[in-house]
This record gives C-alpha cells, structure tokens and sequence, in this order.
C-alpha cells in the first residue's frame, strides 16, 4: 500500500488531514475515504452547512485578529448569529426551487444576493462620504491658491 499525499482540489497545494482550510488558497476541504473533497461541491446538509458556518466565523476571527493593530479593519456585514440564520434560510430557499438539495457552493452564491444590497449601499455611503472629504480638502487648496496668488 502506497502513501498519497492529499492535495486540495482547487490549487494543488499540499495539504493535512488535521487541517480543513487550505493554507494556500484559503479553500474549505473536506477528507472522506481517502479524497479531498472541496467543501463548495459537497450537498448543503446541516452538518456541511454547520461546519461552514465554523470554518468562516473561524476565518473572520483571525482576520479581525490579523488587521486589528494595522491600518486595515474587517468589517462584518452581519453577525455569527445572522450569518447562521441567512445560510439556513438560502439552503432551505434553494431546496424548495430546485426540488434537490444545493451544494455548499449554491448556497454561498445565494447568500450573496441576500447580503449584496446591504454592501452596496455601505460601499456608496463610505463612497459619497470620501467624495465629500476630498472636495473639502480640493475647495480649501483653491482658497489658499488664490490667496497666495492676490496676496491681499
């Protein structure tokens, strides 16, 4: 019997059996008999979706960590409690419209239309606001032009 070394599905990237992210491209996997499987492609039962749920409150957990001392910061849409509550309403919207259960990837796809009106409308608040900011600070340079131009 030969050893295999597992490989994610996604990048080819060496990965562990102890792990369920992919150190490489960030993709959630699963090991069963032996193959990697990506998580996206397996059916959105509760257990997957579970597990899902984990691995990104997992992941939003060390992002908050990774930026919280730089200039970056992660801003969460919706909390883990919301988050749980929209993946379970996209499965069972999605079990119902296509008479089958979704996978994982379905689901997440689904979850983005449900989550897209609520970052658009915070991308255009924060967009208008630095339009604002950088017409202030253009207006201001203008005055000083001109003052130091007429130098009354």
């Amino acid at each position: 019997m030969s050893v295999v070394a597992l490989t994610c599905p996604k990048c080819g990237g060496t990965i562990s059996r102890d792990r369920e992210v992919c150190e490489y491209c960030g993709t959630f996997y699963v090991v069963k008999e032996g193959k990697v499987l990506s998580l996206f492609d397996m059916p959105a039962t509760d257990e997957n979706l579970a597990k899902l749920i984990r691995l990104t409150n997992l992941q939003m957990k060390h992002l908050l960590a990774a930026t919280r001392g730089g200039m970056v910061q992660w801003k969460r849409i919706v909390s883990e409690e919301e988050t749980e509550r929209i993946s379970f309403t996209a499965r069972n919207d999605l079990r119902e419209e296509f008479q089958r259960e979704p996978t994982i990837g379905e689901v997440i796809a689904r979850i983005n239309t449900y989550l897209l009106p609520k970052q658009t409308e915070s991308a255009m608040k924060e967009a208008f606001l630095s339009y604002i900011i950088i017409f202030i600070i253009g207006f201001v340079f203008f005055l000083l032009f001109l003052l130091f131009i007429f130098r009354v």
